[in-house]
């Protein structure tokens, strides 16, 4: 390493420009000329920080100390040590800082200098702090004032963690190469680098006895190290008594006791209450699945230390007196030891047996799956929709009864109606504190009740003619000399019998008809008919006269252009409706005719037509 010797230039300078450190002191004359300091002038040395950005989307497993390349939790900071991690952390005056944040535009670098040519770890590891946080400006600089010491003894912390894990050899653990930092929302890690491999830039989450570390992508077990777990062997459930007794010590009560896990026997245990009492019944049925409960743990033996602190007798009276004021309360015993020869059951919940019929199909699970996922993200609108939603009247303090009625009659607020309902915030009210599938049960029979379900497309089927009978057409006149038969027979058939049976049977028909009313056809009317059905219309080109009771022609619009005639001549060479022809002069259109008001009153009925009066 070069040291930088920041001497001051000789020559005149200001007096501003003096320097006081704990170095050296630069003392200047009248003139301004520097002097001989005081203290001998000590050599800097720099060191430099440095990042680097990896790709983040290479490593795709983040359980567990995975985390680490998780990108939608946080981003990392880890800085490189040498590769043996020495402490001493000599001859090393630049250090890489390797990130995953990809968003950054540019790489960062920056220099600290130090009067000591092997620098202290507890600088070393505040300026690396420093250099993080003057690039990631997401914590606030109240929030890194105030965790900054405890962050940089953390990472000491874990610096001698990972020396002491790398020089084992008996045991296969692991320990992290970060530490995870986060103030409100925002999420970092802050740790050390140890690239996984010559090929592999990735970091590793974490490393292994013998100086062995990889990602997570490239790791595998080591072989030939003694690996002891912490899990316990497996049991047979089935039987009687499949763990031995367990003598438990507790140290902040100063006592011990023996506990063992036991399988319930309805005939061999009838007879003690209290454990009855505590098992039955075993067999709950829920969603018509039957689930079995039949295992409990049972404590006795306890027994005090002879040199108990006053400490502890002090936490266990405390402990006694709490229990017995509950359970006046609760009115049950709660599972506490609180005398030396007394014996506590206590049910085993989550040691569960279930028929084979239990198990669900594929299907069922992918569901009930989906379903957990939209009953949190229901409940997570919800909660931002309250926020926005008006607010109820608070309840009474000693409030009990129906919350809706009560701000009905009180408030004049209908919460039955479920459009009313969800203009306010009901999340403390308890008749509306229900899940996700009540909450969808109840939307859809709102919208079954109001018809309000989308309409569903179809396909448009092929229009279908429907031939309807033809109704044959009645005469009004020959039906009018029916009934009038009719209406005479009646009457000489009543005034022959005289009887009431005669003239319940012959009412209908005692009923005198009437003549229905005709409207009658005009004078034009009947020459217009007249003329279709002798076929006389004359043709548009005929030079016949036009009678004025038949319909006229109409009438085209006229040119614009002057025409010295009176007489309107179609210029624009029309074609006739006719066939077409070859002719160049078109025929003259017929003129239009101004309407005549005519007040013509239909003629009299005559008595060969109307043989009725």
């Amino acid at each position: 390493m070069t040291p930088l010797n920041i001497l001051p230039s000789f020559g005149k300078i200001n007096p501003s420009d003096a320097s006081v450190s704990k170095s050296h002191v630069t003392v200047l004359d009248k003139d301004g000329h520097n002097k001989k300091p005081l203290y001998k002038i000590r050599n800097i040395f720099a060191y430099s920080f440095q990042t680097h950005k990896l790709n983040p989307y290479i490593v795709s497993d983040t359980r567990g100390s995975g985390t680490l390349y998780n990108t939608k939790k946080s981003r990392y900071f880890l800085m490189e040590l040498h590769p043996n991690a020495d402490l001493c952390l000599t001859k090393k005056n630049s250090f890489n800082v390797y990130t995953n944040d990809i968003d950054m535009l540019n790489d960062h670098q920056r220099i600290f200098n130090s009067t000591s040519k092997k620098v202290n770890l507890n600088y070393l590891i505040g300026t690396y702090l420093a250099f993080i946080f003057s690039i990631n400006r997401q914590f606030s600089p109240d929030t890194v004032k105030k965790y900054f010491k405890r962050l940089r003894q953390l990472l000491i912390d874990k610096l001698v963690a990972i020396k002491n894990r790398l020089s084992y050899s008996a045991k296969n653990r692991q320990t992290k190469t970060y530490i995870r930092f986060s103030s409100g929302t925002h999420v970092i890690y802050l740790g050390f680098y140890f690239r996984c491999s010559n090929t592999c830039t990735q970091p590793a989450a974490f490393v292994l006895p013998n100086n062995q570390w990889q990602c997570n992508k490239h790791f595998t077990p080591v072989s030939g190290l003694s690996s002891k777990t912490t899990q316990r062997k497996g049991k047979d459930y089935k039987t009687v008594n499949f763990n031995p007794w367990k003598e438990v010590h507790s140290t902040r009560l100063g006592l011990k006791y023996n506990v063992i896990v036991k399988r319930y026997n309805e005939w061999k245990e009838k007879n003690n209450s209290d454990l009855k009492e505590v098992m039955e019944p075993i067999t709950n049925n829920r969603k018509g699945k039957s689930t079995t409960r039949p295992f409990y743990k049972e404590y006795k033996n306890v027994e005090f230390y002879d040199n108990r602190t006053p400490q502890q007798v002090k936490r266990w009276n405390r402990l006694r007196e709490s229990t017995i004021k509950h359970e006046e309360y609760l009115y049950h015993s709660k599972p506490f030891l609180l005398k030396e020869n007394s014996t506590v059951f206590k049910k085993v919940s989550h040691l569960v047996e279930r028929e084979p019929s239990y198990e669900k199909s594929e299907e069922d699970k992918l569901l009930d799956q989906l379903t957990r996922k939209r009953a949190k993200n229901w409940r997570r609108r919800v909660n931002n929709r309250n926020k926005l939603k008006k607010k109820l009247p608070a309840l009474p303090v000693d409030f009990s009864g129906d919350a809706w009625n009560y701000y009905f009659q009180t408030y004049n607020i209908n919460l039955f109606a479920y459009k009313v309902r969800r203009r306010y915030d009901l999340s403390n009210i308890p008749q509306c504190q229900y899940g996700y599938l009540k909450a969808k049960r109840l939307y859809n029979n709102y919208m079954d009740h109001k018809n309000l379900r989308p309409p569903i497309i179809r396909q448009p089927s092929p229009p279908q003619i429907i031939s309807q009978p033809t109704q044959p057409q009645i005469d009004p006149l020959a039906h009018y000399a029916l009934r009038v038969t009719q209406y005479e027979n009646a009457r000489a058939m009543l005034a022959f019998h005289q009887s009431s049976t005669a003239f319940k049977t012959l009412a209908p028909l005692l009923v005198k008809p009437t003549l229905p009313l005709m409207v009658y056809p005009s004078a034009k009317e009947k020459a217009r008919l007249n003329a279709l059905a002798n076929d006389d219309t004359p043709s548009p080109n005929s030079n016949q006269p036009t009678n004025d009771l038949l319909p006229r022609q109409i009438a085209r619009p006229r040119s614009k252009k002057n025409t010295p005639s009176t007489d309107t001549v179609d210029n624009c060479n029309t074609p006739s409706p006719g066939p077409s022809q070859t002719t160049t002069d078109s025929p003259l259109r017929p003129i239009a005719r101004p309407r005549r008001r005519k007040n013509e009153f239909p003629p009299t009925p005559e008595s060969d037509i109307y043989p009725f009066k």
